[in-house]
């Protein structure tokens, strides 16, 4: 058991870490190896929070000068292990909760080893398509079928085109300015379009009309959802926790945006959905 009646330097016995293994899965597995709540051992080491899953983001310097203390690593590792520093407007792309994504390989040798409880931080990142342990493709539960697209399977150029996008989003995880302009796009295709009560005049000029959101009026998915007596729109904002089909589609909307006219970007920014600027760099980004 930890003690509670001091404060922890470096702990006798710390699990060997798994490659590319997320900080707060070694921290559980630590914390378990002494018969202790994860949160009790941060709570001895005096960090400045105690719930593992957000300090996988929101630990401070001091926080993780103290975990590396801890654990016998250096503050570099914690940090390489973590999301710390990551924009918040990057969260979006990090799986919240139950990782959606694993590699079977991996995975099934965790189990085997009677460690099913290790998450990599590969899997937890929306934007990373093979697994940061052993370089295999990582697969998902997160079937068409949850979302009630029966039938429906996108394209090869769809799929191209979710690929391109998230390759761009996970260059630029890191990059604050790029990040908040990423997340406000793909919060724009995914809102239904309700424009407030104004003149008449006004409503003539909106030429994209009231409506479900621009991810589905995509002319790949158009005949899908126009069998639907109520249109199809998003209600959570973590794009990590969408189903598979749900990010291959607004992915591909973000890319069709980058071409479309100006009128149409216009009409966004007179909803408060995107700002001034956001026009030039999503060109810039996503244009083929």
């Amino acid at each position: 058991m930890l003690s509670t009646a001091r404060r922890v330097g470096r702990l006798p016995v710390v699990p060997r870490p798994e490659v590319d293994e997320l900080l707060s899965s070694w921290l559980r597995r630590t914390a378990a190896f002494y018969g202790a709540k994860p949160n009790a051992l941060l709570a001895q080491l005096e960090t400045s929070t105690t719930d593992t899953l957000a300090f996988d983001w929101a630990a401070s310097p001091d926080d993780v000068a103290k975990v590396a203390l801890a654990l016998g690593t250096t503050r570099s590792d914690v940090i390489k292990r973590s999301f710390i520093g990551i924009p918040t407007s990057a969260l979006m792309f990090i799986e919240t909760g139950t990782v959606g994504r694993t590699c079977p390989p991996c995975f099934a040798e965790f189990t085997k080893r009677g460690m099913q409880g290790v998450v990599l931080l590969h899997w937890k990142l929306a934007v990373a398509s093979r697994c940061g342990r052993c370089g295999n493709s990582l697969r998902g539960d997160r079937t068409m079928a949850r979302h009630r697209l029966t039938g429906w399977q996108p394209s090869a150029e769809m799929n191209e085109r979710r690929d391109d996008v998230i390759n761009i989003v996970r260059i630029n995880m890191y990059d604050p300015v790029t990040m908040a302009v990423v997340e406000r796009l793909f919060q724009a295709v995914a809102t239904p379009i309700r424009w407030p009560v104004s003149s008449h005049r006004d409503a003539r000029c909106r030429s994209i009309g009231n409506g479900p959101a621009l991810m589905w009026r995509h002319p790949a998915v158009q005949a899908v959802v126009s069998r639907r007596a109520t249109p199809l729109c998003r209600r959570q904002a973590n794009f990590a926790s969408w189903p598979e089909a749900e990010q291959i589609i607004a992915a591909a909307c973000v890319h069709q945006l980058a071409t479309a006219p100006a009128q149409l970007w216009v009409e966004l920014k007179r909803l408060g959905l995107i700002k001034s600027g956001d026009t030039t760099l999503a060109r810039h980004l996503f244009r083929p």
